[in-house]
């Protein structure tokens, strides 16, 4: 049996799955019914990793990357609503 840390992205949680078989770019595992299941070590949406702690890193590295795209969105939501303060009626709907 061959042990993978899963790593959700956006929700903060790593799960122990046991595998039957990898390769390169899939692992494999028994679904408990006789069939077996087939995942995509890494998506976007998860990754398998070797270990809990590269699972954490993976975790951290997008949720900091996150956080960086938003405080950008952020700031340019900011500099919107500042030259929307700033604008002024023409004078001809003044009138």
């Amino acid at each position: 049996m061959i042990i993978k840390w899963r790593a959700i992205a956006g929700c903060a949680d790593i799960d122990r799955i046991e595998c039957t078989r990898e390769n390169d770019r899939f692992v494999f595992g028994d679904a408990g019914d006789g069939r077996t299941w087939c995942a995509r070590k890494v998506t976007g949406e998860f990754a398998f990793c070797d270990t809990w702690a590269a699972a954490h890193s993976l975790l951290l590295a997008h949720a900091k990357s996150e956080a960086l795209a938003l405080r950008r969105h952020l700031e340019l939501v900011d500099a919107t609503v500042a030259k929307l303060n700033e604008m002024t009626a023409p004078a001809e709907v003044t009138k």
